[in-house]
Formats: C-alpha cells, structure tokens, sequence
C-alpha cells in the first residue's frame, strides 16, 4: 500500500467511525428516552385504573373488580421486569462512551487533517496508533 493509499485510508476509517459513534451515541440516547417515556405512562395507567377501583367512579361487581385487580398486578410485574431488565442495560453509560469516543475521533480526524497538510509521515503515523489506542479504550459494538 503506498503512503498516499494509506494515508487516504487512514483518514476514511477514522471518518466513517467518528460518524458511527455518534449515531450509536444517538440511537441508544433515543432509545433509553422511549424506555423512560413508556415505562412512565404504563405506570400512570395503571395507578389510575388502580384509583378509579378504589373510588366509585365506576361501579364494578365483584368478580369484575376482581378481575381488574389481578390485570393490573400482572400487569405492574411485567412493566417492573421490563423496566429492570432494559434499566441493566446501562443505556446511559454506553451512551456516554459512544459520544466520548466519537469526540476523541474528532479531535483525532482534525490531527489527520493537519498531518495531510504538512505532509508529516511520523504524525500520520501517530495519528494511526492513537487511533487504535482510542478504540481500544472504548471498545465499544455497536448494537
């Protein structure tokens, strides 16, 4: 590979894993914002429905308010099993890194783009060990 190969080479890599680490740091953003949104509102539902038994807002029979009550506890049980599950996830912390990777590529790309102007093969050469320094320090998947 000649230097001008590698050098273009080097420069597409650490663009293309700036940019997906960022959309990573997106994506699990997101993703962690609906769990928290869905989690919430089924929560409220379920204390509403809760409160509408208790008062006598609506006159159920017994076997009907019975009924009512094991849904709404089977269904708590399962918002809470989901909620702990997704909540393991560490979404916030995968995001965090997602989006600190992303930055030290960026700083590390602006390097690469000084190094092409003064045509410095020790700084590329710098900038290519950095490079696999900063995805060893994240190792991040994507997922």
């Amino acid at each position: 590979m000649t230097g001008s190969c590698f050098v273009d080479e080097l420069n597409k890599k650490i663009w293309q894993t700036k940019g997906a680490r960022f959309n990573a740091y997106r994506r699990i953003e997101k993703k962690q914002n609906i769990l928290t949104y869905v989690t919430s509102i089924s929560s409220v539902h379920l204390i509403a429905i809760g409160i509408i038994q208790l008062s006598s807002i609506v006159d159920l029979s017994e076997n009907a308010s019975n009924w009512l009550s094991f849904v709404t506890i089977a269904l708590s049980i399962i918002i809470l099993v989901y909620g702990l599950i997704e909540g393991g996830k560490e979404y916030g912390i995968k995001a965090d890194k997602y989006h600190m990777c992303g930055l030290d590529l960026d700083q590390l790309y602006n390097r690469m783009q000084i190094a092409k102007q003064k045509e410095g093969n020790d700084e590329i050469e710098k900038v290519s060990f950095s490079y696999g320094d900063i995805l060893d320090k994240y190792s991040l998947n994507h997922q």
